[in-house]
């Protein structure tokens, strides 16, 4: 399911680009689609990154992990 919806994506901008001739969004529209589209993007590639990364270990030490990450990195207090 993950692959076909990538796979859409892909093809959505490889027919933008060819109708405009620029990855460039033209009109909010497009400007709200491509926002929501690129950190929707982002935030699967990294929870399937987190995902690998903590594969087989205990629910507690993987949010233990997490929370080192997010301190150590100044994104949570």
């Amino acid at each position: 399911m993950l692959n076909e919806l990538l796979n859409l994506i892909a093809l959505a901008l490889t027919l933008n680009f060819e109708k405009n001739k620029t990855p460039i969004p033209h009109g909010s529209t497009e400007i709200i689609f491509y926002a929501f589209m690129y950190s929707w993007a982002a935030f699967v590639i990294s929870y399937l990154i987190y995902r690998y990364y903590c594969k087989g270990m205990p629910e507690k030490q993987r949010h233990e992990k997490l929370k080192k990450f997010l301190k150590k990195y100044k994104i949570v207090n």
